[in-house]
């Protein structure tokens, strides 16, 4: 009897044991996973992780995990260095926190390898390049102290000039490429410098010489009608008497002023002002 008793408690045991060690072993899963989601760099992966294309993301994740061939594809760089070195770190950081701690080290060290990598594919891709082409050294020096606002660093008028005609697109990239290259504490002020360095050159720009005396050589009303029409603005047509100003003024001054526009407008209208500018350029001549 004592035996049987003893079975039968054997057996109720192991049912309760089926019903509960589930049940352990869900909740156990459920407090690692809420333990993950509670990792510090968490909020930081959330909101980069959209920003990722998933095969870059697999790319990215395969070279800093150092498996052997992984090395990420320059466009893949590119994307990268755009998603931006805190991204970058806090998905370091993350893989960091998923693989055994003797992988740390290289774990980190291969995070950095890429990044530095990447950041020179981005530096030679083609629009750093042929927007590098349009400034001279010195003045790349000069534009780069400003926005990384070292003391006293101010464009010069000249710089200024070379920087409105190389385009705001190129400015822009080399602001990104900066913020880029430097801490992440940095990136606020970097891009604040870069849009009132951009302003500010501008302004010179418009007043340099050469644009005032292009300036005197149209009547305001002619330069509003340029204005509208180069901006697309509807039923904006020269006149026959401005299209005679601004033929007498020359072909250098008009594309100023298109370089000036395009300067101060989105850069997504870039395109249409230069084609509109051509094309009231050819039928004033005609």
């Amino acid at each position: 009897m004592e035996s049987l008793a003893k079975t039968a408690v054997l057996v109720i045991f192991s049912l309760m044991m089926l019903v509960v060690l589930p049940g352990l072993e869900a909740r156990r899963l459920e407090v690692e996973e809420s333990t993950k989601a509670l990792h510090p760099y968490s909020p930081i992966i959330a909101s980069c992780a959209p920003k990722l294309p998933k095969n870059c993301g697999d790319e990215v994740k395969e070279s800093v995990l150092g498996l052997e061939g992984s090395v990420p594809t320059a466009d893949y760089c590119r994307q990268l260095v755009r998603w931006g070195k805190t991204c970058h770190d806090a998905f370091a950081q993350l893989l960091v926190s998923r693989e055994p701690a003797s992988q740390k080290s290289s774990i980190l060290t291969n995070s950095k390898t890429i990044w530095e990598g990447c950041v020179d594919v981005e530096e030679s891709s083609p629009i750093i390049s042929s927007c590098a082409a349009k400034l001279s050294k010195n003045c790349v020096d000069e534009v780069k102290q400003s926005v990384l606002g070292l003391q006293g660093s101010v464009p010069t008028d000249k710089c200024c000039s070379q920087l409105v005609q190389s385009g705001k697109t190129c400015h822009d990239a080399f602001a990104q490429l900066l913020v880029s290259r430097e801490p992440a504490s940095q990136k606020s002020s970097i891009l604040t410098n870069s849009k009132t360095i951009w302003e500010g050159c501008v302004d010179v720009e418009e007043s340099s010489p050469f644009i005032s005396s292009c300036a005197a050589k149209l009547t305001k009303s002619c330069g509003d009608e340029m204005k509208q029409s180069v901006l697309g603005l509807q039923g904006s047509v020269p006149t026959d008497k401005c299209c005679r100003q601004l033929v007498q003024s020359g072909k250098t001054c008009h594309d100023a002023f298109a370089q000036l526009l395009v300067s101060r407008e989105p850069a997504s209208q870039k395109s249409s002002i230069l084609e509109n500018s051509k094309t009231i350029w050819e039928e004033c001549v005609e």
